[in-house]
């Protein structure tokens, strides 16, 4: 049958405690394999005569398990880890400085029972290496996320720079739209006042010229026209839920339910036993009673399933009590998935909620841009139709001073008969 035959731990090639459970050179053998490893890994496998020497490298001592070829690696590298954890707890300082086998008597009982516990429970063994290969996946799961997290963390800071730099810019480019505005208006409402000024100008001074030409006085005819009585008016101006846990003390012994797909699982035990065995073990008769016998216990009648499933309760507790430690440690794994499960999905929601603020700052960065460039455009078109604006007026200011020119020279030469032509003629002869 095949298993484990031969175990040692060593500080380099000093063997400190070994056991074989059957005679042979492996110790030799295993020495002279660790010699010529390189050692470029904590765990590696060296094949020899149809045997697999499983090493482990640990906090500088070298675990070795010797096993048949077909036995696989996960049952040897599971009984490394029991026994490095068994060492580094009692003889974790003393193993520094001890000689060659001064350890061996000591050591050497637990390192038998270490393995004849996993030859024996190779079942329960392999699902504890299944249950830490699946913490070890999602341990390095997690550790991607983080780190995508972290890059897209640096992503979000360089787009939350550029979004503020946009909008700042934005803010600058509106209080410059708005200071360019004030100033044409003003400059187009100076302008108005100028041709209206102009215009008033130019009517008074054709007024002028009109009245007060050759002898005439229009405020003199005004007088003596007031007193006519024809004369013109002047014109007017609950409890236990699903998937749920309870524990209650009486009488120094504790109740433990949990339940499960419409069942409540029960174990009593002592007060000093504490909680995790307990739920350790209705978390297996749960598992094996959901998935054998669920759907016979929604219609089995009271008692009616104590011969097909009460000696797998029997089973199931003395294994529990005779094996607390395993138990505990099994628990704690569970634990630790369970905590890093936890983890894993807060990340993730913080990933989405985070990822949900990404997109909506994106879309707003958008919006600022669009609303940039438009009043960006806005603010183009505004300054050429002030410009436009400003010329056409500029124009009609010079029209109207070169009309007001030549009303005044057509009112100082014509205002008396042919008055310019006169002088000329006078002149010439």
């Amino acid at each position: 049958m095949p298993g484990l035959v031969y175990t040692f731990v060593a500080r380099g090639t000093t063997v400190l405690a070994e056991y074989a459970a059957i005679s042979g050179n492996f110790k030799t053998v295993g020495i002279e394999c660790l010699q010529n490893a390189q050692m470029q890994e904590d765990k590696f496998v060296v094949t020899a005569d149809q045997y697999a020497f499983n090493y482990l490298v640990q906090q500088g001592y070298t675990y070795l398990v010797v096993a048949d070829e077909a036995y696989g690696r996960q049952i040897p590298f599971a009984f490394l880890e029991r026994a490095a954890d068994a060492f580094t707890e009692k003889f974790g300082e003393k193993g520094r400085t001890a000689a060659e086998g001064s350890l061996n008597a000591s050591f050497s009982p637990v390192l038998q029972r270490q393995l004849t516990y996993c030859m024996e429970h190779p079942e329960e063994i392999s699902k504890m290496a299944s249950v830490q290969r699946k913490v070890d996946e999602v341990k390095g799961i997690m550790l991607q996320n983080v780190e995508q997290v972290l890059v897209r963390g640096e992503r979000l800071d360089v787009l939350v720079d550029r979004t503020d730099d946009l909008r700042d810019q934005a803010h600058r480019f509106q209080k410059q739209g708005t200071q360019l505005r004030k100033r044409m208006w003003w400059q187009n409402f100076r302008m108005k006042l100028i041709v209206i000024g102009v215009v008033v100008l130019l009517v008074v001074v054709i007024f002028l010229l009109a009245c007060f030409t050759n002898g005439r006085n229009c405020l003199k005819t005004g007088a003596h026209s007031s007193g006519s009585p024809n004369a013109a008016a002047p014109p007017a101006v609950p409890g236990l839920n699903e998937q749920s846990k309870l524990t209650i003390a009486c009488d120094k012994h504790t109740f433990n339910f949990t339940r499960r797909e419409q069942f409540v699982f029960l174990v009593v035990a002592d007060e000093a036993f504490g909680r995790q065995i307990p739920f350790a073990f209705l978390e297996r008769v749960s598992d094996e009673f959901i998935a054998g016998f669920a759907s016979k216990g929604k219609t089995a009648a009271q008692h009616s399933m104590d011969r097909s499933f009460g000696a797998k309760l029997k089973q199931h507790m003395e294994y529990c009590t005779n094996n607390p430690d395993e138990i505990s440690r099994v628990a704690g794994v569970q634990r630790k998935v369970d905590e890093v499960k936890n983890i894993m999905v807060e990340n993730l929601d913080k990933v989405l909620e985070r990822g949900e603020r990404i997109e909506l700052l994106v879309h707003q960065t958008e919006e600022l841009r669009n609303h940039a460039q438009m009043f960006q455009k806005q603010g183009r078109a505004l300054r050429s139709n002030m410009w436009w604006q400003n010329m056409r007026i500029k124009l009609i200011v010079v029209l109207v001073v070169l009309l007001l020119v030549v009303v005044i020279f057509l009112l100082a030469c014509f205002a008396g008969p042919t008055k310019c032509i006169k002088k000329h003629n006078a002149a010439a002869q």
